[in-house]
């Protein structure tokens, strides 16, 4: 485990890096960024804002005991959204969580005539949330329980760490944080119109690049904007008023020569002198937010895609070094496949790079959108997965993956039900950070790794084709080889839509989607906030007493601790072996069913999800001993409850 001390940053300033020739200019920086609809309209604009105003009426509250604050967060609350990007929304209020989603669901289903639809309800380790589509624009809606904050609005903005506000849970916090963050990074960046301007550069960038994607492990808008305004601030000092050609320059100079696995990226003027944040040796690369509880918000970043990030930050250092460069030299190098084809950019180049390719193909042909895309869904965080375990079976090999995903001209055209797209994974014998030395074919070392790599996509094609749950071979088809840079044939981004969730019931929504958000005991049964809007709980089950049962001796518990955190304990605690752990939990079909605890995931994105308040009971192998049991109130980890 490596320690503040060493892993902060050993300079206070960064030399500001000036840009050559015609990219000196911001009017030219702009020209470029609006050629690439990286810039949104004032229609974009308009419409982005009378969505999230509609959301807005739709949720707030006529009864005056009810206080709810809507407030936008992620890329759109900071100013740096593109087209393609949804509206995430948090909603601060003094209801508990489970009141609030009835309450949000049944507004949300009675505005369906005016053009609102509930794309799907996600249950995921941070709670539930809302997708959903308003005027055709995507967005996010978050609940947050927080009285106090919502009561003193927006007092939450200047309030110190001390504050009694903050006495919350800390998934609560960690919801807030995503409007603090932004309020923060908008109020103390020196010059926001030119971080903007950087920003919107910076993300175009790692998009063509194939690197702005946090679920392939890659970087998101939000690991950009901390980044960028650690780079921002530091320069200031340097230089009073850098212009956003200077920033972007000195962005690319300052990262490309970072030492990740040392140095952690970290906001100056919130972090000093130096963060006291303990990093792990599995965190390969450390971004740090803003506000307590400080985490890594880079935590997803592995091993396997640091070096891509590595190699693609040194590319742009070097390219904005030379006297003749070009915006468009730092997005792609220019080439193309065919001259008649319509890929362009940074796709073209990954093909280009290697030489061999791990081809995931994927054809789905039944009458579900819906299942289409939880099956491109599934699939693409089965990739991450595979190309994880070529990087760690296969040390010898580069293993990388492009993000998106890639279809044959002509496939998918007129057929509303039939889907075929492919991902791609570029091999090559070397790391970027490592000299290339030509391999003989007949070389023994190269048939081993060839023997190894067949086994790989074998076990993974079983894998996928053998999961009952995700997988039905009578409407999809799955295949993994390896292809030569020249079997790829004419391709292009596979921009169709799939399919989207689309909810037209309360599915199991109205049983226990809710208790995932363990934030808030307020009571709100039987409350009417207005006509139409009724919040309800179950009654609870009154049992007759029997006179043939036994008294039994009252023992008088206090309060246990919750699954999440002998969870945590079991998983980082370096004196426990969590191996050795088995999760036991409800299933609403089997039974109280068992699964190792390394293999328990806490995200709905994952296809083995299972709500955290189904847990019933830790037990450990090696004696069998149950080590917490939520029935019994049994603690023998912590010693809570009536242990």
């Amino acid at each position: 485990m490596a320690s503040s001390t060493s892993s902060a940053a050993s300079v206070d300033k960064i030399p500001t890096k000036d840009v050559l020739n015609f990219l000196q200019s911001s009017t030219t920086l702009n020209s470029f960024l609006a050629e690439h609809s990286a810039i949104p309209t004032e229609v974009d604009i308009a419409l982005r804002q009378s969505a999230f105003a509609q959301l807005k009426s739709i949720v707030s509250p006529k009864h005056a005991d009810v206080k709810l604050v809507l407030v936008p967060t992620g890329s759109y609350g900071l100013g740096v959204w593109a087209v393609s990007c949804d509206i995430d929304c948090l909603c601060i209020g003094s209801i508990s969580t489970s009141v609030f989603i009835q309450l949000a669901r049944q507004r949300l289903k009675k505005a369906a005539t005016q053009g609102v639809r509930i794309l799907r309800t996600v249950k995921s380790a941070s709670g539930t949330y809302f997708e959903l589509e308003i005027q055709g624009v995507l967005l996010n809606l978050q609940y947050c329980p927080a009285t106090e904050v919502v009561e003193t609005w927006p007092r939450i903005n200047q309030a110190s760490v001390s504050d009694s506000m903050f006495d919350l849970p800390v998934t609560s916090r960690k919801k807030l944080n995503a409007w603090r963050d932004n309020y923060y990074l908008t109020h103390s960046i020196p010059d926001i119109p030119t971080f903007w301007l950087a920003h919107r550069f910076l993300r175009l960038w790692a998009a063509k690049r194939g690197i702005l994607s946090a679920k392939f492990g890659y970087l998101s808008s939000f690991h950009l904007s901390l980044m960028l305004s650690r780079v921002c601030k530091l320069v200031s000092r340097d230089k009073g008023n850098p212009t956003a050609p200077d920033i972007v320059r000195t962005f690319f100079n300052h990262y490309a020569t970072f030492d990740f696995a040392v140095h952690m990226v970290f906001d100056p003027d919130v972090h000093a002198p130096k963060p006291r944040y303990q990093r792990t040796s599995r965190e390969h690369l450390v971004i740090l937010t803003l506000h307590a509880p400080v985490i890594n918000a880079a935590y997803s970043i592995s091993m396997n895609s640091l070096p891509t990030l590595v190699e693609e930050l040194k590319r742009a250092d070097r390219l904005m070094s030379y006297e003749d460069a070009s915006w468009s030299d730092l997005i792609s190098s220019g080439e193309v496949l065919n001259p008649h084809e319509a890929l362009r950019g940074g796709p073209v180049d990954f093909i280009k790079a290697f030489k061999s390719y791990v081809k995931i193909e994927i054809h789905y042909w039944g009458a579900s959108s819906a299942k289409a895309s939880t099956l491109l869904e599934w699939l693409a965080t089965k990739c991450v997965t595979f190309n994880s375990e070529l990087n760690t079976k296969l040390p010898e090999i580069y293993a990388r993956l492009w993000p998106t995903r890639f279809a044959d001209v002509g496939a998918n055209q007129g057929l509303d039900r039939d889907h075929r797209a492919f991902y791609l994974v570029g091999l090559a014998l070397s790391r970027p950070e490592m000299p290339q030395h030509p391999v003989p074919k007949d070389d023994p070392h190269n048939r081993a790794i060839q023997k190894t790599l067949q086994d790989i996509l074998q076990r993974f094609t079983e894998q996928i084709r053998g999961d009952e749950r995700s997988y039905d071979p009578t409407s999809s088809w799955m295949d993994c080889t390896v292809i030569r840079q020249a079997d790829i044939g004419a391709v292009k981004l596979d921009d169709r839509e799939w399919g989207r969730f689309v909810i037209d019931d309360d599915e199991a929504d109205n049983e226990d989607a809710e208790k995932d958000d363990v934030d808030s005991d307020e009571d709100s049964s039987n409350m009417t906030f207005e006509a139409g809007d009724t919040i309800f709980k179950k009654p609870k089950k009154k049992s007759s007493p029997s006179r043939n049962v036994k008294p039994q001796p009252v023992v008088i518990a206090g309060k246990l601790r919750p699954a999440v955190d002998i969870l945590n304990r079991l998983r980082w605690d370096p004196t426990v072996d969590e191996s050795d752990y088995l999760v036991g939990y409800e299933d609403r079909f089997l039974g109280i069913r068992e699964i190792p605890l390394d293999r328990w995931k806490g995200e709905q994105t994952d296809d083995e999800f299972i709500p955290q308040h189904r847990i019933m009971h830790f037990k450990r192998k090696s004696d069998g001993e149950v080590v917490w049991e939520k029935e019994r109130k049994l603690d023998k980890v912590f010693g809570s409850g009536a242990t």
